[in-house]
């Protein structure tokens, strides 16, 4: 799983950007960046990076965002949701 997921909220603007730490367990060929709307139970989008940061152009304040490691087989980990960085 991803390690350390934060979420900038230093900026007011309607941009997010995220960041994260490598995995620390097994091989990650990429990342997952989920996304939704505040009113949705169900992740509607998903956007496949290799970075371990990814500035996305929708409002931090009407999304949730996750962010899942993929294995080389295509095994998806947990979605792990970003907390503020300070």
């Amino acid at each position: 799983m991803p390690q350390n997921v934060k979420v900038e909220t230093r900026k007011l603007t309607n941009y997010t950007n995220l960041s994260w730490n490598v995995s620390k367990t097994g091989n990650v060929k990429g990342y997952y960046v989920l996304i939704r709307e505040t009113t949705s139970a169900v992740w509607q989008k998903k956007i496949y990076t290799t970075s371990t940061t990814i500035d996305l152009p929708v409002s931090k304040d009407n999304y949730f965002f996750g962010v899942q490691a993929i294995s080389p087989d295509g095994n998806e980990s947990l979605a792990v949701v970003p907390t503020p960085a300070r």
